[in-house]
């Protein structure tokens, strides 16, 4: 993720940093699923355990939408 995110800014190409923000959110719905993120950074708030992994996926689902539409071009086709 790191490493994308370096590109993106060095290139000023956007679609690389839609791709990091993909990788962040699988990342997230992972650690959300496995119980890691309840476990470690929000043990305290059981609802926030609930909503994360609904949150996460449409962090993933979006980004990777908005990755492909920019790196084939769709809007301008």
């Amino acid at each position: 993720m790191a490493y994308n995110l370096i590109l993106s800014i060095a290139l000023r190409d956007s679609s690389h940093l839609y791709y990091s923000l993909h990788i962040v959110g699988t990342g997230l719905v992972l650690i959300c699923l496995y119980g890691f993120a309840f476990a470690y950074f929000w043990s305290d708030s059981p609802w926030l355990a609930n909503v994360a992994v609904p949150i996460s996926i449409s962090l993933a689902l979006l980004s990777v939408q908005l990755f492909a539409r920019d790196f084939l071009g769709l809007r301008d086709r």
